[in-house]
């Protein structure tokens, strides 16, 4: 028989396979099929998650609390090294997970004969909440589940939901923890929380959240979107994300290198009839402030003269508009903002010219090769 992996033996983007036990008595039962043919025994379970699940009396209130009752760290190990076996229903796991569907066809086909009862072992990585959730919903015991989880909950389906192909036994409850967080108001995200929110929208097709997530992915970028730990996020919507930001941000800082010339040509034109059009004294003044005020404030930002490195490291499309729009703040009225020159000021001329720049849109799940691509994922 197969021996347990360790998890250092495994690829960084994959998870543990399910192998092989050797026969042992099934002591530590989690029962969710009690004419279950199939053992599952868990290793690495957070020890207060080891402990509800074998306590004399597992209600349905600690069963939809196991989030707030075990907590969100996925590094405790128990000390004892137990495990919990989970008895479970071959049917329902072929019915609900292709990757259970396909192991238990290719053992029996190994065997040539349908094995009575199939035993595997399982390691996990996160602290094990959702999937003991994922192996209540694949089972129909849909009563254990709750209906709003944490963050860290949603995240880890979502991961398991891609590997073990049960998109049809998640989904209902899955929109719904969706909807419960969706809304939630996290100030500064990190970029990788957005990208999370990606993976979480692809796996579970939500085409609303999917658009609104990428578009803030595209925006709010600093750098080159890469693969971040074991989010499931096909290539294809990296480089997607990637050239729409490259794009954008090309765009955008092509426009703000135009304003030198049109600084350069003196005050706008309605303003000649002041008298302070160039070749005046209060013409040149005034070009020379907006001069002066555009090379610091578009140096400090890094865009003039513009960059050579083809990712934009360290520039977004949000951070380069929301400083422009705060030029007006360092510009005092002897840089001419006030009276007839106001319309001159650097905040005005790039005012004008982010009028012209159009904002990303996100990605949409149902562009033709992204729809073949989730297709292809069922």
């Amino acid at each position: 028989m197969s021996s347990v992996h360790d998890l250092c033996e495994m690829p960084p983007t994959a998870l543990p396979p399910i192998v092989a036990p050797p026969i042992r008595s099934t002591e530590n039962v989690f029962c969710l099929d009690r004419h279950g043919d199939v053992t599952l025994e868990i290793y690495g379970l957070h020890p207060k998650l080891i402990e509800i699940l074998l306590s004399g009396y597992l209600s349905v209130t600690r069963m939809i609390s196991l989030p707030l009752l075990v907590g969100e760290s996925n590094e405790e190990v128990d000390p004892q090294g137990r495990s919990v076996h989970f008895l479970l229903s071959s049917r329902h796991l072929i019915l609900g997970s292709t990757y259970f569907a396909a192991l238990l066809r290719s053992m029996d086909n190994e065997c040539g004969r349908h094995i009575p009862h199939h035993r595997f072992v399982h390691r996990t990585r996160s602290n094990g909440v959702a999937f003991v959730y994922m192996l209540c919903l694949i089972h129909c015991r849909n009563h254990l589940v709750p209906n709003a989880v944490p963050y860290y909950i949603l995240s880890d389906m979502a991961i398991l939901v891609n590997y073990y192909g049960v998109f049809e036994a998640v989904k209902s409850i899955g929109d719904m923890w969706i909807n419960g967080l969706v809304h939630s108001v996290i100030p500064n995200p990190p970029p990788d929380l957005h990208l999370c929110w990606v993976m979480i929208a692809w796996v579970l097709r939500r085409t609303d959240i999917f658009t609104d997530v990428t578009r803030d992915v595209i925006t709010m970028s600093t750098d080159k979107i890469a693969m971040t730990s074991m989010l499931p996020i096909p290539h294809i919507v990296l480089d997607k994300l990637n050239n729409a930001r490259e794009y954008h941000l090309g765009i955008l800082i092509q426009l703000l290198n135009t304003l030198p010339a049109t600084i350069a040509q003196g005050c706008l034109k309605e303003h000649e009839e002041y008298g302070s059009a160039i070749g005046t004294f209060a013409g040149d003044v005034c070009t020379e402030s907006v001069s002066l005020v555009y090379n610091a404030e578009m140096g400090r930002m890094g865009i003039h003269p513009p960059p050579t490195d083809p990712d934009f490291s360290g520039l977004s499309i949000e951070n380069i508009v929301s400083q422009c729009q705060k030029v007006r703040g360092v510009e005092g009225a002897e840089y001419g903002w006030a009276g007839e020159h106001r319309h001159c000021s650097l905040w005005s001329r790039a005012a004008a010219l982010l009028e012209r720049f159009q904002m990303p849109g996100g990605l949409d799940l149902n562009e033709p090769d992204l729809e073949v691509l989730v297709f292809l994922f069922e």
